[in-house]
């Protein structure tokens, strides 16, 4: 169903086609320690339905200017979907090899910390303050500043679509037609 709403352009993010095992939604501010590690809110953990997979995640380069933090098998589905993707393309490779080079296994330690690898934080600008978003199938890791500037455009999107997401139509008043 989420497939055909999606394709009809009815639904503004893919990651609602899967099925979703493991949710993960809200926002958290978080600092950076000296070392690169992150503390991962509990309530994220949790949410992983499988219990051997709460502390094994895979962190990768986003598609906007955060880093992306999924369980392994929620990575390895957004693999088997980007293969799908991309199969018989001639640079099928290369992007194969993109996403492993922009790939990093992670564990969270006995402390509820991840690392977040220096040339990560540098490829999307990750200094210090950060934000932490669950986008239902993943995480996103965001510098603060640049999500304080992008999170009204994304609360904005939403309420414009609230519709469609709750009564199956376009929005009645005050929203974008």
């Amino acid at each position: 169903m989420w497939r055909k709403v999606v394709e009809s352009g009815g639904c503004p993010h893919p990651a609602l086609l899967a099925p979703l095992m493991t949710s993960f939604t809200g926002q958290s501010d978080h600092k950076l320690d000296t070392k690169g590690r992150l503390f991962v809110p509990r309530r994220l953990i949790d949410s992983v339905e499988e219990h051997s997979g709460r502390n094994h995640f895979v962190l990768t380069i986003g598609e906007d200017p955060c880093l992306y933090l999924f369980t392994l098998a929620g990575f390895e589905e957004h693999l088997a979907q980007l293969r799908e993707l991309v199969q018989g393309k001639a640079d099928f490779s290369k992007i194969m090899r993109g996403v492993a080079g922009l790939s990093s296994k992670q564990d969270i330690d006995s402390q509820g910390r991840i690392l977040l690898p220096e040339k990560m934080r540098a490829h999307v600008g990750l200094e210090k303050s950060v934000v932490v978003i669950g986008v239902f199938d993943h995480i996103e890791i965001w510098d603060e500043d640049l999500w304080n500037d992008r999170a009204k455009g994304s609360e904005q999107a939403y309420l414009d679509t609230a519709a469609i997401f709750f009564r199956g139509g376009p929005p009645a008043h005050g929203g974008a037609q």
